[in-house]
């Protein structure tokens, strides 16, 4: 019985010590306590910061593009810190540097002429520096755009739509019709196709030129057209008294851009036709050009013709009907 023991004790392979495993299992919990604590913290869905990514918004500020990124680094930190200043912003931003500034930047219109326009000032008194030249025509006009700058004995109008009113009563026999023709016949010849015109011819009673049938239209400057205000007007003679409400009236009507209105001074306005006609061509934007035919050395007091384009923005001059040619 000794001998099968001690044989079966010699058969057993040798066993660790029962201190050393619970070393062995010591140290194993105290590796994975030093781990569990060395790790960050893990955080729930609802404490995870919030981050807009991979959206590029784009506003203007103070004229200049200006762009809001996805957030910048550190951004977790501070989530409700002070929107970074645009000054600030664009000197760290390459793109932004490489944009031109409001003060770099031409103004669009700079370059741009002025058109000459009309105004409510006071009126030129013009005096024509040559009576002879002046009865060969009126200045050529120039067109600018839609519009055209056209003269009557050296005073000037600018528009698209024009009426001649112009006095052919008995006093304006001889040269002084003659040189009013002319000077209008010169003035319609610089029109273009595209600006219109009516000619009126007054006595007692206007006498208008008609293209339209009763329609009391403005006809447009076409060649065919001039041509046959050309024959109007080479036809007109000088007969009648001086009647100027009425065809001052059927020109207003029309609502041009430019009246020229040609008479004298005898038999004057009444006070109530002119400021009927002032009130009107101040209402429809209307600039009366007036050309008073007189004798000798003009007056100085202010008539009624002076006032009539004062009033409306338009311009006066005189003329000496004894310096025409006859």
């Amino acid at each position: 019985m000794a001998l099968t023991r001690n044989r079966l004790l010699a058969d057993r392979p040798p066993s660790w010590p029962a201190w050393s495993a619970s070393l062995l299992i010591h140290a194993s919990l105290l590796a994975a306590m030093f781990y569990w604590l060395q790790a960050p913290p893990v955080r729930s869905a609802a404490e995870q910061p919030t981050r807009e990514v991979g959206i590029v918004l784009r506003k203007m500020t103070d004229d200049v593009p200006r762009f809001e990124s996805e957030g910048v680094e550190g951004e977790e930190d501070h989530p409700n810190s002070p929107e970074e200043s645009p000054s600030n912003a664009n000197s760290n931003d390459p793109l932004l540097n490489a944009l031109p500034t409001t003060t770099e930047i031409p103004r669009s219109d700079a370059a741009l002429p002025r058109l000459p326009t009309l105004g409510p000032s006071t009126p030129t008194q013009d005096r024509p520096s040559n009576i002879g030249q002046m009865t060969q025509g009126g200045t050529p006009s120039k067109s600018i755009g839609n519009k055209a700058t056209v003269s009557i004995f050296g005073i000037s109008g600018t528009g698209s739509r024009f009426v001649y009113v112009f006095d052919r009563s008995i006093s304006m026999a001889g040269a002084p019709l003659r040189a009013a023709k002319q000077q209008l016949i010169a003035s319609l010849d610089s029109l273009d196709s595209v600006h219109q015109f009516q000619i009126i011819f007054f006595n007692h009673e206007p006498q208008a030129w008609d293209l339209t049938g009763g329609q009391d239209r403005i006809a447009f400057a076409s060649e065919a057209n001039k041509h046959l205000a050309d024959k109007f007007v080479r036809s007109v003679s000088a007969t009648g008294g001086t009647f100027r409400r009425t065809a001052l009236q059927l020109a207003l009507q029309l609502r041009p851009d430019v009246i020229f209105f040609l008479t004298d001074t005898d038999d004057p306005m009444t006070t109530g036709d002119l400021a009927e006609a002032i009130r009107r061509a101040r209402r429809d934007t209307i600039a009366i050009n007036t050309i008073e035919y007189g004798s000798g050395t003009a007056s100085t007091g202010e008539n009624f013709l002076v006032q009539l384009a004062h009033e409306t923005g338009g311009r006066y001059v005189y003329v000496d009907t004894q310096q025409l040619s006859r």
